[in-house]
């Protein structure tokens, strides 16, 4: 099958260039960056960002339409472990003059009863926009109240954000496009409203 270059261009411009990714951050005695703190925790998140690049998500749309996102952060601690972590993502959506930076945050603590650190999931970030971009932005210790950070071994959170979208608001408006030209040219039989009716075409108000 011949390489249509023209469908290439097109899919690049109109998807997106990076739907999601996850960065995996270990620290502590035994790793590379030493002990359990906020300056080699830092230090440890700076270089996964070196290595597997800041942004975890960098997504472009032709036209405003609504993200369903999704955050996924996974801690592998070690067994003295009690200390808190508070992961900070940084969202940046819009472009040029209408570019805005937020950010959510998230804490990654043990199990009051069981002392189990879970997965922290969370979908209920809801972004409306052509462009998001999202990358983590920090990682912060929370101890006291008999909670204290591991002497023995490493420490190590899996961060991942990916996104799509859920609306396509042009998809509705090039299918009645072609029903409305089928039903001008007489190749499909009636419209929603009977033959001889045309709706006004729909547009963004801008």
């Amino acid at each position: 099958m011949p390489h249509d270059s023209a469908f290439a261009s097109q899919a690049r411009a109109q998807d997106t260039l990076r739907w999601g990714g996850r960065t995996n951050v270990s620290w502590g005695p035994q790793s590379s960056v030493g002990g359990n703190s906020l300056g080699n925790l830092q230090t440890a998140l700076n270089n996964a960002n070196g290595n597997l690049g800041k942004q975890l998500v960098n997504a472009h749309w032709r036209w405003p339409l609504a993200w369903q996102t999704l955050i996924v952060i996974r801690p592998s601690f070690a067994a003295d472990e009690t200390g808190s972590v508070v992961v900070r993502i940084d969202w940046t959506v819009g472009s040029g003059d209408a570019q805005e930076t937020f950010s959510t945050y998230y804490t990654v603590a043990p199990d009051p009863v069981t002392g189990i650190y879970e997965d922290v999931i969370d979908t209920t970030v809801p972004l409306p926009a052509c462009d998001v971009m999202v990358q983590v932005g920090a990682f912060l210790f929370v101890t006291g109240e008999g909670k204290t950070l591991s002497t023995a071994s490493v420490d190590t959170l899996e961060v991942a954000v990916f996104v799509a979208p859920t609306t396509e608001p042009h998809a509705a408006l090039h299918l009645l496009d072609l029903l409305d030209e089928q039903d001008k040219t007489g190749r499909r039989e009636g419209g929603w409203m009977g033959p001889g009716f045309h709706e006004e075409p729909l547009e963004y108000r801008r």
